[in-house]
């Protein structure tokens, strides 16, 4: 019979039989179907596959499996096919952990640790000459670390305030990767808890519904303070026809950048045309906003409307620079401010926005805060 006139291969397990060993993290598991199959791997039938893999023109398929410290002893490691009909085939293992997982260790933090600071550095112990890849929903694209030649490794990250539009309170790192003989080590899963989100910064100047006389094409700055942080981002969002023209002519969202300095107190600037805006700030764990490895560290603060109209800027006045106070919170959207050197002055009353709209504000601030999720990327 030809190769053409071959009779297909069975649906099947090949690299395992009823009772052999798999080691926990990850083990290549392989077997044959039909080309372009894709395949799921489980253990006991779990919702959640720990492998997958799609069979090759030849007819064999492999995967590499990842089975958790916690899985030792006997399981039924079963392969699926996606579709319909689907075709399932089973076998019996033991999964078990060997020398080689004391290879990796991870020392600090401890296992579902809460840490002091979003900031952390886990640190751990590896053949000298090794490498150590970290990975984690939180951490986006990361280089492997290598081991130096007193075996030990450190790794420092800084995880956001919100994942997912949603306020992140603990998150998962693994540790793995090949060791210095080409064998894999069997991955360290650290949780730990991450503190509180930091306050928020507060918005002084321009108030709350306030009017802005300023140069066609000038320069506005918003000022406030905060805590907790080197630096704050300021973004900016149309809200009448005019604005969101100018916003549409812009390649991406309008936002600015202040410097906390001494006392909390911040300002940024950045270009604006006439029409109504909202502004809203969140607090950076670095100065410079557009760095791979800065992260946002608070909610954003209460969004502030003003409306920017053509015309004289008023002199600046001798105001002093606005300070941290108990009048300026995030939850009093009426706090004002006085324009200081390199401000626009602001004109008219300060009425709290409607509670739909702060809604609404508030959401897309949410969605402002996601969207400028940044991978951390160790160099």
């Amino acid at each position: 019979m030809s190769a053409a006139q071959a009779a297909p291969l069975p649906f099947a397990i090949t690299s395992l039989r009823a009772g052999d060993t798999v080691l926990i993290g990850s083990s290549p598991v392989a077997g044959t179907g039909q080309p372009g199959q894709s395949i799921d791997v489980t253990l006991d039938g779990a919702a959640s596959p720990i492998g997958y893999a799609t069979v090759n023109d030849d007819g064999s398929w492999n995967a590499n499996v990842f089975v958790r410290a916690s899985a030792v002893g006997p399981h039924t490691l079963t392969a699926t096919t996606e579709g319909t009909p689907a075709e399932s085939t089973q076998v019996a293992v033991v999964v078990s952990a060997t020398a080689t997982s004391q290879r990796l260790v991870v020392t600090s933090p401890a296992d579902h640790a809460r840490v002091p600071s979003r900031t952390v550095t886990f640190t751990g112990t590896a053949p000298a000459g090794s490498r150590v890849l970290p990975s984690g929903d939180e951490l986006g694209a990361v280089a492997e670390i290598a081991v130096g030649s007193a075996g030990t490794w450190s790794f420092t990250a800084t995880f956001p305030v919100l994942s997912q539009n949603a306020v992140l309170t603990s998150t998962e790192v693994t540790f793995g990767g090949p060791d210095s003989d080409g064998t894999v080590f069997v991955p360290r899963l650290v949780t730990v808890a991450l503190p509180a989100a930091a306050p928020a910064p507060v918005i002084v100047s321009p108030a709350a519904g306030a009017t802005v006389a300023t140069p066609a094409g000038s320069h506005v700055s918003v000022s406030g303070t905060a805590t907790g942080g080197p630096a704050v981002a300021v973004f900016f969002l149309p809200v009448d026809a005019a604005a969101k023209a100018y916003a549409n002519q812009q390649p991406g969202s309008i936002e600015a950048t202040g410097i906390v300095v001494a006392g909390g107190a911040w300002t940024a600037t950045t270009p604006l045309a006439p029409g109504v805006w909202t502004a809203d700030a969140e607090l950076l764990s670095a100065a410079d906003a557009h760095a791979s490895t800065t992260q946002i560290l608070s909610l954003p603060s209460a969004a502030r409307q003003f409306t920017l109209v053509a015309g004289a800027a008023v002199p600046p006045s001798s105001a002093p620079t606005p300070t941290p106070s108990a009048s300026a919170s995030p939850s009093d959207p009426t706090a004002t401010g006085t324009a200081t050197s390199g401000e626009l002055a602001f004109t008219g009353s300060s009425p709290a926005l409607p509670v739909a709209a702060g809604v609404l504000l508030l959401l897309a601030g949410f969605a402002l805060v996601f969207l400028r999720r940044r991978a951390r990327v160790r160099s």
